[in-house]
């Protein structure tokens, strides 16, 4: 019994098949070509799709600060927009990572800008003060107590590295940049 691929190279090169079996030995070859090339294609997009997956950081795990602060966003921004008619519930909505797209522009439009400023406390305590500036020009703060281990680590690393009482970080929200803190 002859392969796909002896049937057609012995029909090729006297003119003649060896069998009955006429143009068959043509679309065994193709159907075997064929399915080679598939496999070859698939194992491509495996590979790209791992690598473009190493390539890419983790969506990083949500703290109770992430929670706090986006809590306290909603409370001011709702405050800013509620007349607007834009309700508390659709802002915190907005700021955990499910935004509709009205919501985004009336947030957009009513913040400046969010700063937290973590400092230092004699009791070995640390204060995240959240600063939110508003494009009307008025601000709004909520402050909370941490423990060490309540930091977050690129913080706990920079007090310790400079030695300074203060670190102030930038608040992202979560529809315009990938990592919450900056």
């Amino acid at each position: 019994m002859h392969s796909g691929l002896s049937l057609f190279l012995l029909a090729s090169a006297d003119g003649s098949t060896p069998c009955s079996c006429q143009g068959m030995a043509f679309l065994g070859f193709s159907a075997s070509s064929l399915l080679f090339l598939a496999f070859v294609i698939w194992l491509a997009v495996k590979l790209l799709r791992k690598l473009r997956r190493k390539g890419k950081p983790g969506k990083r795990q949500r703290t109770d600060l992430d929670r706090w602060v986006d809590d306290m966003l909603a409370r001011e921004v709702h405050k800013k927009l509620g007349k607007n008619g834009i309700d508390r519930d659709t802002v915190q909505r907005a700021l955990e990572g499910t935004p509709e797209p009205e919501a985004v522009s009336a947030i957009e439009d009513a913040v400046k800008s969010i700063q937290m400023r973590y400092a230092k406390t004699p009791r070995e305590e640390y204060e995240a003060r959240l600063e939110v500036s508003f494009e009307d020009g008025t601000t709004a703060t909520a402050t909370r107590l941490l423990t060490a281990a309540q930091l977050p680590p690129e913080v706990w690393e920079e007090l310790g590295r400079t030695g300074g009482s203060y670190v102030f970080r930038t608040v992202h929200f979560s529809w315009s940049e990938p990592e919450r803190w900056s």
